[in-house]
């Protein structure tokens, strides 16, 4: 009986390691089949797209159509961009002329209420404000014997005026007159122009569409699907929303130089 654990013993140190126990053999990855893999990953994306009227397939006519669009958007922009900017310039200039006209207005107005020649026969502002504070309390109240009373003092203040007096306001008003001078309104020469009724970039937009011979959507979804081929790496690309076909792949890449000429403009429009 205690000979049976020693034979035991013997058997297993007489055993090689590797019988004693089963240890499964890494599998190594051929590089033939993985390089293959990575080649038909980078010409084939995961997801198929779906063709219609509005997303055509790009092929290389397709794009060179996109292209000739893009090309005469942006051969035709810093002209548009000019013609827009002096539509705004003129209007920003109406307006300020308006602006200054008024406050013109307003300052000779003041000069003149401020003058000593009308305060002798109106009073200071401060004497011609508690007046008005007092006619208006008057008819909040319905005192109408009091806005009476208030009303005709001031008719015969001006009916007895002096007419050295009077003429001490006229002098006075064309004294504030030459220090603050109103020109003519410019609405009554030269009316503003009116504001573009198309942006700049739907302006550039029709010039493309005209000029590439596609339709606005299927332009604009050319656009993007470019864009987005531009913007993203390869292996991204196949994990993301956007799909291509094969041929689409294919084109792509052989005019993505040109394509990128107009990167900035497929962003911005």
């Amino acid at each position: 009986m205690r000979s049976t654990p020693l034979l035991l013993v013997a058997v297993l140190v007489a055993t090689p390691l590797a019988a004693q126990f089963h240890v499964p053999r890494p599998k190594v990855p051929n590089p033939v089949d993985r390089a293959t893999q990575r080649a038909t990953q980078a010409v084939t994306p995961v997801r198929q797209p779906t063709f219609d009227d509005r997303v055509l397939e790009m092929t290389d006519a397709r794009l060179t159509a996109l292209i000739r669009g893009l090309r005469a958007e942006q051969q035709q922009r810093p002209a548009l961009e000019a013609g827009y900017k002096k539509n705004a310039d003129a209007r920003a200039a109406y307006v300020t002329a308006n602006r200054a006209q008024g406050e013109r207005a307003n300052a000779a107005a003041t000069c003149l209420t401020d003058s000593p020649e009308y305060r002798a026969i109106y009073g200071d502002t401060a004497s011609q404000r508690k007046a008005a504070e007092r006619l208006q309390k008057a008819r909040e109240r319905g005192d109408d014997r009091l806005v009476q009373k208030i009303e005709d003092s001031t008719a015969n203040a001006m009916m007895a005026m002096d007419p050295r007096v009077a003429m001490g306001i006229v002098t006075a008003q064309q004294r504030c007159n030459s220090a603050h001078p109103i020109t003519a309104a410019p609405t009554a020469t030269q009316p503003p122009p009116d504001a573009p009724s198309t942006r700049l970039v739907d302006s550039l937009r029709i010039i493309g569409t005209g000029a590439s011979g596609l339709t606005d959507d299927q332009f604009s979804v050319m656009g993007e699907r470019v864009l987005a081929f531009l913007n993203t790496d390869e292996a991204e690309l196949r994990s993301s929303l956007w799909a291509y076909s094969n041929t689409e792949m294919t084109a792509l890449r052989a005019r993505r130089a040109e394509l990128q000429r107009y990167q900035t403009l497929l962003t911005d429009g």
